[in-house]
């Protein structure tokens, strides 16, 4: 009896830790990008943006396989509930930046190494930060009220575009920006939640990541307005 009381005590104190690791890692995370930042900055100058990069789409990678597994992360990106026109909005919110910046300055993507990495970053970091930000928080943070987890987690995707991108791209501290951004952000996890499914979400993000002109922004080639 007394083992069996110590066993529970044991699976209760170890969900309890799970919980609060799930509820601290975004703050981590954007601790280690803001550094990761700093010191990229410093050691290779315009080119920051890629080893920040690697080592944010690391860490959400390794809070992903810790505490969710393969398994969950496949449901995540389930087929999407509710009508069509969740796809046709995520597709409209998703070319919105086109005419601001892809349009104007489609000179920049001749064929050359920094449009393929224009092209492969949206494709990656749209997939790893809807599977973090939306997948990941949404469905591991247990016992809070949704909107709870949904202001918690857009705060600090918020606060990690200006504390780690703002470290090496200037035109990211604009007023407009912050609009846009935080209305992107309340967007996307309307349309995980409405959906059920990882899918139009991404398909956002992408589109959104190759219309603001990311790596010319993130190497000041581009301002953004």
């Amino acid at each position: 009896m007394a083992n069996a009381s110590i066993d529970q005590f044991r699976s209760e104190a170890q969900l309890s830790s799970r919980k609060w690791l799930v509820i601290a890692s975004p703050i981590l995370i954007v601790i280690i990008g803001a550094l990761a930042a700093r010191v990229s900055l410093a050691l290779f100058g315009q080119w920051a943006w890629a080893a920040t990069f690697l080592v944010y789409w690391g860490s959400m990678a390794a809070c992903i396989a810790l505490f969710s597994g393969l398994k969950k992360v496949k449901s995540w990106y389930g087929k999407p509930r509710g009508s069509i026109l969740w796809l046709v909005v995520a597709i409209l919110v998703g070319i919105s930046p086109f005419p601001m910046l892809l349009l104007p300055n489609t000179e920049l993507l001749r064929p050359s190494f920094l449009a393929v990495c224009w092209f492969c970053f949206a494709l990656i970091n749209g997939n790893i930060e809807e599977a973090y930000w939306r997948g990941f928080l949404f469905n591991e943070i247990k016992g809070w009220p949704k909107w709870l987890v949904v202001t918690y987690s857009s705060i600090l995707f918020i606060a990690i575009h200006f504390l780690m991108l703002g470290t090496f791209a200037t035109a990211l501290f604009n007023i407009a920006f912050l609009v846009i951004l935080a209305v992107m952000t309340f967007f996307l996890a309307l349309l995980y939640l409405r959906t059920g499914s990882l899918r139009w979400s991404v398909l956002t993000h992408i589109l959104a990541d190759w219309g603001n002109m990311n790596v010319f922004v993130f190497m000041n080639i581009l301002g953004m307005f």
